[in-house]
């Protein structure tokens, strides 16, 4: 039984001894364990202190208790001065409320994840952050506290800014440009219009957008559009052309569209067009040539003696053909009569001695010998660069005709008169409703007694019988003349016998007998029909409607009612007066004096050759009128005076005045005109007018000139386009009226022109009017809106495709050199920590260009690059001639070598940071413009923004990364010493002696598992 109990106890011994060192082992293990959660810790907490995000650690009552180095140095605050404090005091005053009901939700449980806020620095900064809050329990659940991570996203903010900014005004360029644009597709399917296109076509956007250009269009101009889109789509640099566009209302538009494509990857993705609306233009253009073509007047130009310019209207008239016109004397067509005063005033007008503007009545020979008359309207001009005559005519020959008849009708009518001497009444329905001056001298009564009287008063009552019996028989018989005497009772009670000659005529609408009264009595029968003569001539001579004197010698000795009305004085003092002094100016409008060209005119009348002129008077008043002047020859008892017939042709005058005007202005016109004109044959300019000067730097005598060649303002380029023009031209084929091309001028500066030809040759002749408008402006304008559009697409291209700010910069300066047509080009990178700028892209350098200057450079106020004072000074900074640049004279050779010239550098900055430079060098061939200064400022912006955009998302993967390298090492450092200790647990547990304690220890560490868990796989702090 000992030895049984003594072996017992042995066994229970080295049990017992088993049984200590395991329970060593698993002390020791334990506090390996131990060891290994603080060495978890410190690796935790260094991972808390280094993260980049903001990383706080608050109470239930919103203290914060602990704070990471990346939020203290945003914030600019020591740990000391945030640890205690409200958590919402870090936030902006307007983002505090926000703050403080989030918090409130995570109180209660709720998670927080990406909530965006504004915290504010101590020195007043705005930063916007996205909030994540993970809370920290004890092993009952209560909160202890939150861990809360803010991310800044303060940068990715303001390049979303930026970008919408750029963008804001590309769409601001696009939708306010005066002229219409709008894209469209492969197909012609318009995919963007800008405000001006939906203005022309009076319809919303949604209207037009989506829908094919040709639903716009007329439908003449389809198979134009058809063939433009097929050549636009081979990639084929097409001409600006001409469509007629259809409004909503009906309203026809004649729009010119400029085209350009838009490629992606080198291939043509869509187009997009520029149209402009010149409606108005073409509009005058058709007025003015159907004005040239239907003008009733002859327009002719001499020049040497000959014509050298006749329009339409002038072959008309004349009958002679153009090339029969322009071989012929300018005086030829004139009746010889008028042909020395035509050929001294042409002489005069061809030296270019100043003559007035003048207006003649000559006439002139047709091409089939008939004269005719013509109303001539003469004025110096310059054509060809040499004084010329310009000559304007109708044919009045028809108004002259019925003058001539109307003269020679009122010369009979006024020899019958003077001639007559009996009394004439017309009597109807028994009322004398007229009477001559002799029925009033044959019946005593004055006429206002007689004109109204029934006819009886005037004869007794058998007698009136009598002629109411002539006046039935004349009236039935239809009997003209109808003779028979009568007696006549005075006033006075006397009879007068009288010679009746009735007749029936209509007067008034209705029927009346014509008396003529021939008095018979024997005793006044000479006296009463010289009485009845003077009556009845004094009666013409006093209704006349033009003046009418009678003139002794050079005297006045009588005149008519309207000679006193005409000169606004009475008969009286008309009478004794010569028509030179008182009643005509000094001089005639041809400078002669008044009285020596009157005296001249009445010598040759008195030795009876009929005179007809034109002469200036003068009324009393001292204003002066024209006139047309008839003075004839006249003999009265055996002596010789002189009939004057003057008639007013100040309204005539009037009317030739305003034709004259009217030529003048026509003149004018042209030569005032804004666009240059011109007139060309196949031997070169006839004419060019002052802005064709202007534009072309050549004087008219210099292009006019025989030696002048047309091609030598072609810019050489387009010269093929002229040729072929010109063949198409000769072939008959039809040709667009307007197109563009580049001239040279004199200076050897180039201008853009539009032009519209207009033929005004015959058959094949070559003779073309055209109008030249500058468009150089306008051709810049779109160039820029063109390279604007594009480097728009690059640069937003670039950005989103660019992983790297050295791919992004490569891209876009590849893409700026082929555009911009720029030499040289390159961007520094601005390096803020060690104050440098190192390059990161650049293009068209040669090695040993590249080796010397692009390098980096320290950013002090003692350099002598441009880069680094354009970083310093934060503005554009441009060199017109490096080579003559003294801060740069060590590079001068360099400079020479390549031709190098200017250099225009601009800093890149977005959101007032700064990220670099941007330059362009170029050479004396290739000079910037100011349009290209414009655009490179615009680019350098969205450089900036892309760059600034990289570096976002560069921080942000280097962020991503450094979390995930953090889950990796937490995983690590973690799980596998967690492993270990609850291996040991596991075995201790076995024993039973530590169980309580080792219990409490598994679970401490099961807690710890689901924290590191939840970090690991779901960035998430809790259990």
């Amino acid at each position: 039984m000992r030895r049984e109990i003594e072996k017992s106890m042995e066994e229970l011994k080295k049990e017992n001894e088993k049984l200590r060192k395991k329970i060593e082992e698993n002390r020791l293990a334990l506090l390996n364990i131990i060891e290994d959660l603080r060495e978890s810790e410190k690796r935790f907490r260094k991972f808390f202190e280094n993260a980049p995000d903001y990383f706080y650690m608050v109470s239930p009552d919103g203290k914060i208790i602990d704070v990471n180095k990346s939020a203290l140095k945003v914030l600019g605050y020591k740990k000391e001065e945030l640890i205690g404090k409200p958590v919402f005091t870090i936030y902006a005053p307007e983002y505090q409320k926000k703050a403080k009901r989030i918090f409130q939700r995570w109180k209660k449980g709720e998670k927080i994840k990406n909530a965006e806020l504004k915290i504010k620095t101590k020195s007043g900064e705005e930063r916007i952050v996205l909030l994540s809050v993970d809370t920290v329990r004890d092993e009952n659940g209560k909160i202890i506290h939150s861990i809360s991570i803010q991310r800044d996203i303060t940068e990715i903010r303001k390049i979303e800014e930026a970008l919408k900014e750029r963008e804001a005004r590309y769409e601001l360029i696009f939708n306010e440009n005066p002229d219409g644009i709008f894209i469209f597709d492969r197909e012609g399917n318009i995919l963007d219009v800008n405000k001006t296109v939906c203005e022309l076509l009076k319809r919303k956007k949604e209207e037009i957008i989506g829908r094919n250009i040709k639903k716009f269009i007329s439908r003449k101009y389809y198979n134009q559009f058809k063939k433009r889109m097929e050549l636009l789509r081979k990639g084929k640099e097409l001409k600006p052309a001409r469509y007629e566009v259809i409004d909503s209302e009906g309203g026809k538009h004649v729009i010119e569209i400029s085209t350009a494509p838009i490629e992606e990857k080198g291939e043509i993705v869509a187009f997009q067009g520029i149209a402009r609306d010149i409606t108005v233009k073409t509009e005058i253009e058709e007025f003015l040539k159907a004005l040239a073509d239907t003008t009733l007047a002859g327009m002719l130009v001499y020049q040497n003696d000959y014509f050298v310019y006749v329009n339409k209207a002038a072959e008309k008239i004349t009958g002679y053909s153009e090339e029969e016109l322009l071989n012929m004397h300018h005086w030829e067509l004139i009746h010889e009569d008028y042909q020395k005063l035509v050929k001294e005033i042409g002489k005069k007008r061809q030296e270019g001695k100043k003559i007035k503007p003048r207006i003649y009545e000559m006439p002139f020979y047709t091409k089939e010998g008939q004269i005719k008359w013509g109303i001539f309207s003469t004025t110096n001009i310059t054509f060809r660069g040499r004084p010329a005559g310009l000559v304007t005519f109708m044919d009045i020959t028809e108004r002259k005709e019925m003058e001539e008849m109307l003269r020679e009708s009122e010369e009979k009518y006024r020899m019958v008169v003077e001639t007559a001497n009996d009394a004439i009444a017309i009597v109807q329905k028994d009322i004398v409703k007229y009477a001559n001056k002799q029925a009033e001298k044959l019946t005593g009564y004055s006429l206002k007694e007689i004109i109204g009287a029934n006819f009886r008063k005037f004869v007794s009552k058998e007698e009136a019988k009598r002629l109411q019996a002539m006046y039935r028989e004349a009236l039935k018989k239809k009997i003209t003349g109808l003779g028979g005497e009568t007696v006549i009772i005075r006033k006075d009670g006397k009879k007068r016998y009288v010679d009746v000659s009735l007749s029936i005529i209509s007067y008034h609408g209705g029927k009346a007998a014509i008396v003529i009264m021939h008095d018979i009595t024997e005793r006044k029968e000479m006296e009463e029909a010289l009485r009845e003569s003077e009556t009845h001539y004094r009666t013409l001579f006093e209704a006349a409607n033009d003046a009418i004197f009678i003139m002794d010698g050079d005297k006045f000795i009588d005149c008519n009612n309207m000679a006193a009305k005409m000169f606004g004085c009475s008969k009286k003092e008309l009478i004794g007066k010569t028509p030179y002094e008182e009643f005509s100016p000094p001089k005639q409008p041809d400078g002669m004096d008044s009285k020596e060209k009157a005296l001249e005119n009445i010598r040759k009348a008195l030795q009876g050759r009929r005179q007809f002129f034109e002469w200036r008077h003068r009324r009393l008043d001292g204003t002066t009128f024209d006139a047309e002047v008839s003075l004839n020859r006249i003999v009265v008892g055996g002596k010789s005076y002189l009939m004057a017939i003057v008639r007013d042709v100040t309204e005539r005058k009037k009317m030739e005045e305003m034709l004259r005007e009217s030529e003048e202005r026509f003149r004018s016109l042209v030569e005032s005109a804004p666009d240059a004109i011109y007139i060309i044959t196949a031997d070169g300019f006839e004419y060019v007018n002052p802005a064709f000067e202007k534009l072309t730097g050549y004087t008219n005598e210099e292009v006019t000139s025989p030696d002048f060649s047309f091609w030598k303002l072609i810019h050489e380029d387009d010269i093929p386009l002229i040729v072929e023009r010109e063949k198409a031209r000769e072939a008959g084929k039809p040709l667009p009226p307007m197109y563009s091309f580049r001239i040279v001028r004199k200076d050897g500066k180039i201008r853009w022109v539009e032009v519209t030809t207009v033929s005004i040759g015959k058959k094949r002749e070559v003779r073309v009017v055209g109008i030249l408008r500058d468009v150089t402006e306008r051709k810049k304008a779109e160039e820029e809106i063109n390279k604007l559009s594009r480097l728009h697409y690059v640069i937003g291209k670039s950005i989103n495709e660019s992983t790297t700010i050295r791919q992004l910069c490569r891209k876009l300066l590849k893409n700026i050199k082929e555009i911009m047509n720029v030499d040289y080009i390159n961007v520094f990178l601005y390096d803020k920590e060690n104050k440098k700028l190192n390059p990161i892209a650049f293009y068209g350098y040669s090695k040993d260009f590249k080796r010397k200057t692009m390098k980096s450079y320290k950013v002090d106020e003692n350099q002598p690059w441009e880069a680094v004072k354009a970083v310093i000074e934060r503005k554009a900074r441009y060199v017109k001639d490096v080579k003559k640049h003294e801060p740069l004279s060590f590079n001068f050779d360099l400079y020479k070598k390549y031709d190098v010239k200017e250099l225009y550098t601009l800093p890149l900055i977005t959101k007032n940071e700064m990220y670099g430079v941007l330059q362009v060098m170029n050479t004396s061939n290739n000079p910037l413009k100011e349009e290209d200064k414009r655009l490179l400022k615009a680019i350098a912006g969205g450089i900036a923004a892309g760059i600034a955009k990289i570096k976002a998302e560069e921080e942000m993967m280097r962020a991503l990364e450094e979390e995930r390298k953090f889950k990796a090492d937490t995983a690590h450092y973690f799980f596998n010493p967690l492993a270990i200790a609850k291996g040991y647990l596991e075995m201790a547990k076995e024993d039973g002696e530590t169980m309580e304690k080792i219990e409490k220890a598994l679970k401490a560490i099961e807690r710890i598992e689901k924290v590191v868990r939840n970090i690991v796989t779901k960035g998430e702090i809790h259990e």
